[in-house]
């Protein structure tokens, strides 16, 4: 007996979007502040993961609605 796949909840997929921008924002703020090169590094990595899982979430929002207007 196969489940069915429960489909994500677009939301809290937004909701999430905004909380890992406002990271992302902060971390960029921090790597402009922060004079340590360890600190610096470690923020930049942020912002990178940030950036990434940012673009990644967009990209699966304009799917959804694209998806969502041809059915």
């Amino acid at each position: 007996m196969t489940s069915p796949v429960a489909q994500p909840n677009r939301t809290k997929v937004r909701i999430g979007l905004g909380l890992i921008s406002t990271i992302f924002v902060g971390s960029i703020v921090l790597l402009v502040v922060t004079n340590d090169p360890l600190g610096r590094a470690m923020m930049a990595g942020v912002a990178f993961v940030c950036f990434v899982r940012i673009a990644l979430l967009v990209r699966w929002i304009r799917s959804q609605r694209v998806d969502g207007l041809a059915a």
